[in-house]
């Protein structure tokens, strides 16, 4: 089953402009693929991302792409647990990064 994670860009900065869809990530059993969706060309200011610079390239991995790993908290750390519970995730779980993805929306912090 492919798991698929839809990407959005705002077009003119925070507070102002439109949101699109920029890229799609998607996993399935023979590892993650990324492609950009037709707002990276027509959304005004859209760069590509770093590591990412074709727009009409497939981008391949077996590992999720550093991009979005990077927007995942690391299990070794401490808040991990309560991480996954403000997230909506049962304790124990060990819930898909693109599912943790599309929850969190590749927000790191939490308030207690």
């Amino acid at each position: 089953m492919t798991q698929s994670l839809f990407v959005t860009w705002r077009s003119g900065g925070e507070g102002r402009g439109h949101w699109g869809p920029v890229g799609r990530l998607d996993r399935d059993e023979s590892g993650y693929r990324f492609v950009y969706l037709r707002g990276a060309r027509t959304l005004t200011g859209f760069v590509p991302f770093a590591g990412m610079p074709d727009l009409e390239q497939v981008y391949q991995s077996d590992e999720l792409f550093p991009l979005f790993a990077n927007r995942l908290l690391s299990r070794s750390r401490p808040e991990y647990q309560a991480y996954l519970s403000w997230s909506g995730f049962e304790r124990g779980q060990t819930p898909d990064p693109i599912a943790i993805l599309g929850v969190t929306a590749g927000r790191r912090a939490i308030n207690f």
